[in-house]
């Protein structure tokens, strides 16, 4: 299962752990859900309580962005991607 960074205290160990490397966030709206804004909760269902995205994001580009990653350029902040890229991710142990 994919980490999950609930709060904003989580988000230094996100940093030192990603470096310079984009990472895949433990987050996914339905696929075929039209709302930009429905990434709601992590992958192991718990609710997103903090929010960290870059300013145009999400925007649901071409209708098919239902994965999260984080930025290293932008301060690790979040921007909503297509699931069929290839990324780092970070697991839970």
């Amino acid at each position: 299962m994919l980490e999950a960074f609930c709060y904003e205290k989580d988000h230094g160990l996100l940093e030192n752990v990603a470096g310079d490397f984009r990472i895949w966030l433990g987050m996914r709206k339905p696929v075929n859900f039209s709302d930009v804004y429905d990434f709601r909760y992590y992958s192991d269902g718990m609710p997103i309580k903090f929010e960290y995205w870059l300013s145009d994001s999400p925007n649901n580009e071409n209708n098919h962005e239902n994965c999260v990653l984080t930025k290293p350029e932008y301060d690790h902040r979040w921007k909503d991607v297509s699931c069929t890229l290839s990324r780092n991710l970070i697991c839970q142990l």
